[in-house]
């Protein structure tokens, strides 16, 4: 979701699945999405990618579902 923390915050409530990337480093942010509760998802889908020539670090692919 592209947006400032209000966008996230308006939204949070309509959110039926997750397309969440988990960046493995560290970096600073100033907005951030609302936490969430994760036991109302269903992990549909998990694709880890490593380091390469396109990537600077790490990362993961989750699809969740909402229960």
């Amino acid at each position: 979701m592209i947006g400032g923390a209000r966008v996230f915050l308006e939204s949070a409530h309509l959110v039926n699945k997750l397309v969440l990337t988990k960046v493995k480093c560290n970096i600073d942010g100033d907005v951030f999405y609302p936490r969430l509760d994760f036991q109302k998802f269903t992990l549909e889908n998990s694709e880890e990618h490593k380091q390469d020539d396109l990537h600077a670090y790490d990362f993961t692919i989750e699809v969740l579902s909402k229960n």
